[in-house]
């Protein structure tokens, strides 16, 4: 059949594009109908500001289909930050946003829902500047703010008084708030003590009444980063000691000191009794790098709680004295001192733990007053890597010893002699030195395990000794002696520990340590487990 119309061609592309126009027209019919059909969004919306607070109010959208309201807050007119969204009923026509920052720019917006989502209104908008706050809180500084504690300032209110400052922790917590006394709204100024001691970030408030008069945020110290006694704060464990009174107890956080180049990192403690000890005995220990302390005069005690503590003594040599090598110097103690070490990490002296000079040497900066009386006692704590150079171990040259007692704690890869007492050294009632529930390895490099020439008694109980690099054997004069009680000792060079000793109940087998040269000396060895001999904390 011929085609009559031979120049017209329909071609496919063509009813394709055809096709899309039709799609379109019926789409967009359907979507005026969908917008048509959505609820009418809120008109005459409007901003209120009161103080802090700004007031969002509209009229009622007139359509039975309404069931709530949806109301945004954004930081900007395309809300490309939403600081808070809510949803209230219906029935209600306002909103208030409260505490908003001063003068500050903000969007509000509204629109109608309903349980249909396709319904829902357009939002209505509104753009507004929050008011400015009268804020009469003065700047803080650093000196203002401590551990749980703040000093506020503020200038006189515009009008009125204040009443009342609160305390809001930024995160979740406890509002405090704080009633002013006559005296404090007189000085304009109050000192608060009741915050949270860990570090916290609070939002503080002032009132006159129910009238907000200022605002200031701060963050409290945390008392486990610091360093601090008897409510001050302090840079340094000198400055804190020095702030101290006799009796104090000296508190340092939980993080990392280096004092070494202070004071060539000696620390002083003249003629006062105190206890430094961590903060918190959860976490980490402090760790504390330092030379030495060097203790003078009439100074009662120093109790060393849950430290750790690195001396720079072995490593760092060219500025080392007779008086500084050890870790506590107390040649110069005039009375009745006693050291208490508990749970505590001592290490890298480069000759021992404690010391005092002979009176009358050649080295001495002061004469030697040679009074003093000296008892210590260290428990569950571990002491490693000292030096063997320049001294012994726990090193009595003059005064008096009361008792040195060492218990349940691990020595290793330290000493020159452990346990020294000169001729002139007098020994007080019968205690002497005693090492009791004691892991002691690798030590006595170029030394005696007692080198005790006086009248004094060395008690060795329920320990294991192990590996001793010399093989000078044990001295003892003028009425010392050595008891070794059921105990175990094993190892290189280990008779030398037993010469000249009384020892009853002995044994002698490999602890089978788990990893000594990593300082770990769990007993793997079921005889020794079962007659619990040594530091118990490798026992379990």
């Amino acid at each position: 059949m011929n085609n009559i119309y031979p120049d017209f061609k329909i071609k496919r592309p063509l009813l394709y594009g055809v096709f899309i126009i039709l799609i379109g027209i019926v789409s967009c019919q359907n979507l005026e109908e969908f917008t048509l059909n959505t609820i009418p969004s809120p008109q005459n919306a409007g901003i209120t500001k009161v103080d802090r607070n700004a007031i969002l109010a509209w009229d009622a959208v007139s359509d039975p289909r309404v069931t709530s309201y949806e109301i945004q807050l954004g930081s900007d007119s395309e809300f490309s930050v939403v600081l808070k969204t809510d949803t209230i009923p219906s029935s209600l026509l306002e909103y208030t946003f409260e505490n908003l920052e001063s003068e500050e720019s903000y969007a509000a917006r509204v629109r109608a829902l309903n349980p249909d989502p396709l319904t829902n209104s357009f939002y209505t908008s509104v753009l507004f500047i929050s008011n400015e706050i009268e804020n009469i809180f003065r700047l803080l500084t650093d000196d203002h703010i401590g551990v749980g504690s703040v000093l506020l300032r503020w200038n006189e209110p515009s009008e009125g008084s204040v009443t009342r400052i609160t305390f809001t922790p930024v995160s979740p917590g406890e509002q405090i708030t704080v009633v002013l006394t006559p005296e404090q709204v007189a000085s304009r100024e109050a000192s608060v003590e009741v915050l949270n001691q860990n570090r916290t970030e609070y939002l503080a408030e002032i009132f006159d009444g129910e009238v907000n008069r200022g605002e200031i945020r701060f963050i409290t110290i945390d008392i486990n980063a610091v360093i601090s006694v008897d409510g001050g704060i302090y840079g340094d464990l000198q400055a804190a000691i020095n702030a101290a009174t006799s009796g104090s107890v000296v508190r340092v956080g939980a993080s990392v000191y280096d004092f070494s180049a202070l004071q060539n990192g000696t620390i002083l403690i003249n003629n006062k009794s105190l206890t430094i000890q961590a903060a918190s005995d959860e976490g980490a220990k402090p760790d504390i790098k330092l030379r030495n302390f060097n203790i003078i005069g009439d100074v009662g005690y120093l109790k060393l709680i849950g430290l750790k503590i690195q001396s720079i003594s072995r490593a760092e040599t060219s500025l080392n004295t007779d008086y500084n090598k050890h870790l506590f110097g107390v040649t110069y103690v005039t009375d009745a001192f006693h050291l208490e070490i508990t749970d505590c990490e001592l290490t890298g002296a480069e000759s021992g733990l404690i010391f005092t000079q002979g009176v009358g040497a050649a080295s001495a900066p002061d004469p030697i007053p040679g009074t003093g009386i000296f008892s210590m006692a260290v428990e569950n704590s571990l002491l490693y890597d000292f030096g063997n150079a320049g001294g012994d171990f726990i090193d009595f040259r003059s005064g008096s010893v009361a008792g040195i007692t060492l218990k349940n704690s691990s020595i290793w890869n330290s000493a020159r002699a452990l346990l020294r007492a000169d001729p002139d050294v007098a020994f007080i009632g019968t205690s002497g030195f005693i090492l009791e529930n004691m892991t002691i390895n690798n030590f006595c490099n170029g030394g005696r395990f007692v080198d005790v020439r006086a009248n004094g008694k060395t008690v060795v109980r329920n320990s294991i000794i192990t590996n001793k690099p010399s093989n000078q054997a044990n001295r003892m004069q003028n009425g010392a002696t050595l008891e070794i009680i059921n105990s175990n000792l094993f190892g290189t060079n280990i008779n030398n520990v037993t010469a000249g000793a009384t020892v009853t109940e002995r044994l002698n087998v490999d602890p089978q340590y788990q990893n000594a040269s990593a300082g770990n000396f769990k007993v793997n060895n079921h005889e020794i487990m079962k007659a619990r001999l040594g530091d118990t904390r490798w026992l379990d």
